[in-house]
Formats: C-alpha cells, structure tokens, sequence
C-alpha cells in the first residue's frame, strides 16, 4: 500500500508537485484499484487467474501494482523540497477568503 502520494498546487503561477500523507482507508482504495487495474492488463484467460497472478507478484515484490507503488514513493522523495506548500496553501486560502469577506465592509474596521 502507497503511504505518499504527490498532489499538484498551483502557487504564484507555477504548477508543483507537493508530497502528502495518504489516509489509511485511501491507501487500501489506491492499492486495491491498481492490483485490479494491472490485472485485467495481463494475459491469462479468466480474472480470477489474472487476479491471482498479480497478487502473487505483489507478495514477491514484484508486478505492475508493485511498480507503480515505488514509482509513486520516487516521485514524492523527488518533489520533498516543494512540501512547505502544503501549509503555505492552507493559510494563504484562508486569509484570501477572510479578504473577500470583508472587502466591501466599510462600517466598521474589520483589519
């Protein structure tokens, strides 16, 4: 199961990939979506056969649900020194909000 994955934040018109944490029930969803995926791929004749096939692989650290995992635990490792985006996000959206909330109130000093 992925622990990481990468998410794409637009920040001052650049596009970055910022590593974050996976939820425990999404890392089981992402795994089980990509060991169904890559087994329809392969070329046994039943699913069930294809299904345990990859499964197989997967418990000998091999297969495509394998390699797609590495690949997206690289990825992440690769773009760990875009992760403070992740906060800085946050906090510029919630100040951006509370701006368009008071813009226009010019009864009282909201700043």
């Amino acid at each position: 199961m992925p622990h990481v994955e990468v998410r794409s934040r637009r920040v001052g018109g650049a596009t970055f990939q910022i590593p974050m944490q996976i939820r425990p029930d999404r890392k089981v969803s992402m795994a089980m979506k990509w060991l169904i995926g890559y087994a329809r791929k392969r070329n046994e004749k039943s699913m069930a056969q294809k299904l345990a096939t990859e499964i197989i692989a997967a418990s000998k650290e091999e297969g495509a649900a394998v390699k797609k995992k590495m690949d997206t635990h690289r990825m992440a490792e690769a773009n760990k020194a875009f992760s403070h985006f992740r906060f800085l996000i946050n906090t510029m959206s919630r100040d951006l909000k509370i701006y368009k909330k008071h813009r226009y109130c010019r009864s009282h000093r909201c700043w």
